[in-house]
């Protein structure tokens, strides 16, 4: 998804969650501004990684990735 820090008070760099709904709370903005539904969710425990990325030209804005870990 796409962040403009101007915008929102949306902090993405939050790592530890006190319950699911927490998460649940945290990953809202993440999906109503996702490019792609990868029907994928997050629990509570699930190990995950955020890469951010600058915008070409946009100094307030970032492309957010998030990544879980999944077990095979």
């Amino acid at each position: 998804y796409e962040f403009d820090s101007t915008k929102t008070q949306y902090d993405y760099t939050i790592r530890n969650f006190a319950s699911q709904e927490a998460l649940d709370d945290f990953f809202a903005y993440p999906k109503k501004h996702q490019y792609y539904d990868t029907n994928v969710d997050i629990e509570l425990g699930d190990s995950f990684i955020t890469f951010q990325t600058c915008v070409r030209n946009q100094d307030t804005k970032r492309l957010i990735v998030v990544a879980k870990q999944i077990e095979e």
